[in-house]
């Protein structure tokens, strides 16, 4: 038979060509692939199997004078466990979720009891509980930690559950700044927006670029079964911040305001402590009242708050007067009857109604702060050539923009909008000019200084790992205020300001160094009207043969406000308490060199006597001391040497505090895991628990200090007795030593003690 190529040729042809287009269509969408949809492609890979991801920074510390912490970030964890098997498989899903469970019913009491001796939120059972309920409910990913996040150490406590084989433990971090100190300088440190990571006020917003550094990008490359990090953009941490708040001497500041406040019942007050040399802020604080009655930080007034300065700016007035060389200490400045009429306006003194201080001098005026004498003279000196009156505020410098790195400072208004024939007088004594609080002290701060006005210096230098980035040095506003002769006129005037016969300032005065400066009481309006409220102030510096230091004390308060009778005080309170803490440390200087040379050491903490017995190179002999941070006992003396007797400690024991001060005992009762409450002041005389009575965390002891109530020191009497048979009353011994004499705590108002 003939093969018929006619009909099967043509067939093998078409499939021949069939074949070559597919293939040349194969070949055509692979060319297009590679070249026009490359792109496309390529970002679907990335987008599969790289990322590039963003690496944040490490937001700055900021800090204070000494080192201390202000403000850190820290990281904080969430804890999680996953109950069910991740298998998709059915049957090694079953097999997988059966393990899982066996292991949590066989782990389950340890891992409770780790969880609450490391988180502390909840008793082992209660965590139980809480977990079992997790497995009920089919919890894939289950919070085991309460509201509160958990911090490093603990997570890396329980981390260690993470090796239990069938457990799956992960955690999720949180980033948090906080801050040491609480609310100390809060308003001048700053705080953020509640669950953002927003900057509200402070350094904190002032400094937020240099703080916050800047984000890295790094590409996460899969390569196999691992993923490369491959860095594109270095990330670089923030910088640490150091600042010029003293924490001691803020806390001190913030003390005296408040109680100052509460007493008068105002309504805000604000207190700035400068460094006269460098215009360091030492201290700066500003307190309000809110629904509670009580004073919060609320807003940062002592920089932003424009006011009327009133008195405090007399010195100003006469400084101008002073340097153009139109006024001497004993030229003439009329007060009359207290009042004086100028146009169609009437200006009064504090005097008025006693008839005023008639004819007096310059420096008796500021003494006096009589507005009649001051206003007269620069009205008389200045009525037809005000403007040189402006133009020699301005060169003293109280004018200036300070340039302050917290955002919302206000710059001081001096010049008047209007000029009209009483503005001169007015001015002339504080009024129709605003100026902060910052500024106002910038200006005696430099009056201290000789003349020299240096700018307000809150932060000294940035750092990065230890390493300096930039400081801050002191800033000099102006080199010379005004003439040398000058400056030194009104320091007089307001040395006689606190200790003058007619002073405003007396109780300001200090009997153990001088101080200078001026009183200052500005009527404001308000909605009751003009002469219902107040700002008075007390501005100078200290001591004032040497000044060391400048502060300002503001007030806002009604009816019967006295800058110098309400801020003197806060003013003396502070500036006595600033001065002591560079009071001599030298304790052998301060031995007495008639009577016994035996310290009196209370009960406690062993280590702080051997110190104190060392640095009064007492002889002591330490019997039974370990290298623990704390040993407790007695200090006993054996003729001229001190003997250290640390004391038996029993586990789940009450140990004897009798004898301690307040804080010895209350840190060593709350160490080991007791709620302590304080009954009385002074030293503790009795505890409710005996000594030795077995005891458990969580469990309440009352301290009862010095002279108690009859009836509760017979029943804590009774309860000793009872209770502690092998703790004998104290007596001489067969080797004659006797205990030593117990030095009483310093108790405050709230029964503890500060450290």
């Amino acid at each position: 038979m003939q093969f018929p190529s006619n009909k099967v040729i043509p067939r093998y042809v078409i499939i021949g060509i069939l074949f070559v287009g597919v293939a040349i269509a194969i070949l055509a969408k692979a060319t297009y692939t590679m070249t026009m949809e490359r792109g496309y492609w390529t970002t679907v890979k990335d987008s599969s199997n790289n990322k590039i991801v963003t690496i944040l920074p490490t937001r700055g510390n900021i800090y204070g004078d000494n080192g201390e912490v202000l403000a850190a970030t820290v990281l904080e964890y969430d804890i999680y466990i996953d109950f069910l098997s991740y298998e998709k498989d059915s049957a090694r899903n079953a097999k997988d979720q059966h393990k899982r469970d066996s292991v949590l019913n066989a782990k389950l009491d340890s891992v409770s009891e780790v969880l609450a001796n490391v988180v502390k939120d909840k008793t082992a059972e209660e965590y139980k509980a809480h977990i079992l309920q997790g497995r009920e409910k089919g919890s894939k990913h289950f919070k085991l930690n309460g509201k509160k996040h958990i911090n490093y150490t603990q997570y890396s406590q329980i981390r260690s559950l993470a090796k239990i084989r069938g457990f799956n433990f992960n955690a999720e971090h949180h980033i948090r700044r906080c801050y040491p100190y609480g609310n100390l300088a809060k308003r001048t440190i700053g705080r953020f927006f509640t669950g953002k990571d927003t900057a509200k006020y402070g350094l904190e917003l002032g400094l937020d670029s240099i703080l916050r550094g800047t984000p890295g990008k790094e590409l996460k490359e899969k390569k196999y079964n691992s993923t490369i990090n491959i860095p594109i953009k270095p990330v670089v941490n923030g910088c640490d911040v150091h600042t010029t708040i003293n924490t001691v001497m803020q806390s001190i500041a913030e003390e005296a305001l408040n109680e100052k406040l509460e007493e008068l019942n105002a309504e805000y007050g604000l207190c700035i402590l400068m460094e006269v040399a460098t215009g360091d802020v030492k201290a700066i604080t500003t307190l309000g009242k809110v629904g509670d009655g009580k004073y919060y930080p609320i807003q940062n007034w002592a920089v932003s708050q424009l006011l009327a300065p009133g008195s405090v700016f007399k010195p100003m007035s006469f400084l101008v007067a002073f340097n153009d060389d139109k006024i001497e200490l004993n030229t003439p400045a009329n007060a009359g009857n207290g009042t004086h009429m100028f146009y169609n306006r009437e200006m009064r003194d504090a005097s008025w109604r006693k008839g005023g201080a008639g004819m007096i001098t310059v420096a008796e005026a500021i003494e006096r702060s009589s507005n009649v004498a001051v206003s007269t003279t620069i009205d008389r000196l200045y009525r037809n050539d005000r403007e040189a009156f402006v133009n020699g505020i301005y060169k003293l410098g109280v004018g200036e923009d300070l340039h302050l790195p917290i955002p919302g400072y206000a710059v001081p208004k001096i010049r008047p909008a209007k000029w009209s024939g009483t503005t001169l007088p007015w001015m002339s004594i504080g009024y129709e000019t605003e100026i902060p609080p910052i500024s106002t002290l910038t200006f005696y701060n430099g009056v201290a200084n000789g003349g020299k006005m240096v700018r307000p210096r809150f932060v000294t230098s940035l750092t990065r790992n230890d390493e300096v980035v930039k400081e801050y040095p002191v800033t000099v506003i102006k080199e010379r205020m005004a003439k040398p002769e000058a400056i030194a006129k009104i320091q007089e005037c307001l040395s006689r300001v606190v200790k003058g016969k007619h002073a405003t300032g007396k109780k300001a005065r200090s009997t153990k160094f001088d101080i200078a400066g001026k009183t200052g009481t500005a009527q404001i309006w308000s909605k009751k009207g003009f002469q219902s409220e107040y700002i008075v102030s007390f501005a100078g510096y200290f001591p004032a043969d040497k000044p060391k230091y400048s502060m300002i004390v503001c007030i806002k308060e009604g009816p019967g406000a006295s800058g110098g009778g309400h801020c003197g005080p806060v003013f003396k309170k502070v500036a006595e308490n600033v001065m002591a803490l560079d009071l001599s440390k030298n304790y052998v200087m301060a031995a007495d060199s008639v009577n016994s040379h035996q310290p009196s050491l209370a009960a406690g903490d062993l280590n702080a006597m051997e110190r104190i017995l060392s640095e009064l190179n007492f002889k002591n002999d330490i019997v039974g001391m370990s290298d623990n941070n704390y040993n407790w006992g007695n200090c006993n003396y054996n003729g001229e040497e001190a003997i250290l007797a640390t004391e038996n400690i029993v586990a789940n024991t009450m140990p004897r505090v009798i004898g301690y001060g307040l804080r010895d005992a209350v840190y060593r009762l709350e160490e080991i895991g007791l709620r302590v409450k304080v009954k009385g002041v002074g030293r503790v005389s009795s505890q409710s628990i005996a000594p030795g009575s077995a005891i458990a965390r969580g469990q309440e002891v009352i301290l009862y200090l010095g002279k108690m109530r009859q009836e509760e020191n017979d029943s804590s009497k009774t309860a000793q007795n009872s209770g502690n048979k092998n703790t004998p009353p104290q007596k001489d011994n067969k080797n004659g030593l006797k205990s030593a004499a117990l030095a009483p705590s310093s108790p405050q108002k709230n029964g503890t003690r500060k450290g």
